[in-house]
Formats: structure tokens, C-alpha cells, sequence
């Protein structure tokens, strides 16, 4: 045997929190549907049926060998600095493009945070409309809304 088939499940909070539950390893690929059709009807996972993954893990591979960044917690309301804009400007025209060029390095306040974690904020920094989208990534925590 070369791999397991790691069955999880996730559900998935307002506030951005995560409960993440292993339901188990199993030898192939139709162990695990199996398994996550038995579950899947039970309460909590027959309310958040999207919440399954099944991947295939193989076996002696050492995941995480170069370590992780945890990203910083982003809230509405946090001054974060523009790092960069490649995400949202690509396939734009080259004036939209520019326009976005020109904000890396500027401070914005965070305006939303949608379900998929895509960071909002204004062309302006003087007002509060949601222009633009960014990774969490391509901004740096400058302040969050909880500490000023």
C-alpha cells in the first residue's frame, strides 16, 4: 500500500472559524465514499453536505518539509498595506491596470471580507465602498480594527 484516503469534513463558521473533523483513513478510493455516504445522512454532515473532502495521502511523503506563514487575522476595519495588485489586475485594460499599480504600498481600511476571504477596499482611501478585491496574501497587516 502507497497511500490512504483521508476523509475529513469541515464545517465552516460566520465569524470565520473552522471545525474540522478527521472521519477516517481508508485503503482506497471507494472505502472512502463509502464511508462518507454512511455519514454523510447523520446530523451535522447532512446539513453542510459540501463540507466533505476525500484526498488521497501517500505514504512516507513528509508534507510541510519547508514549514508554513500563518496569515494574519484580517477583520473589517484593519489598516492593512497594499503589497500587491496581480490577482485583480490581470486581464483588465491597461488605464484599470495602472490605476491598481499605483496603490501598492498605499494603506487602505479593510471595507468587507467575502465568504471565499477575498480582502475588500476603496479606490479612496477616504471612503468605504468595496472597489477592489485582493488575496489575503497581497496585503500586509498594518493595524487590526480590534487594536486602534
Amino acid at each position: 500500500m502507497d497511500s490512504v484516503w483521508l476523509l475529513h469534513h469541515v464545517h465552516a463558521f460566520a465569524d470565520g472559524s473552522e471545525d474540522v473533523k478527521l472521519i477516517g483513513a481508508f485503503a482506497s478510493l471507494h472505502e472512502g465514499e463509502a464511508a462518507q455516504a454512511l455519514v454523510a445522512t447523520q446530523p451535522g454532515f447532512k446539513e453542510n453536505p459540501e463540507g466533505f473532502s476525500l484526498e488521497e495521502c501517500r505514504l512516507g511523503i513528509i508534507y510541510w518539509q519547508e514549514g508554513f506563514v500563518t496569515e494574519p487575522a484580517f477583520a473589517v476595519g484593519s489598516s492593512v498595506e497594499i503589497v500587491s495588485v496581480e490577482s485583480c489586475a490581470k486581464e483588465l485594460p491597461i488605464e484599470d491596470q495602472n490605476r491598481l499599480f499605483s496603490l501598492v504600498g498605499q494603506e487602505r481600511r479593510v471595507v468587507e471580507i467575502d465568504s471565499y476571504g477575498f480582502i475588500w477596499l476603496s479606490f479612496n482611501a477616504s471612503e468605504n465602498s468595496a472597489d477592489f478585491c485582493l488575496f489575503p496574501g497581497e496585503v500586509k497587516l498594518v493595524a487590526n480594527a480590534n487594536d486602534i
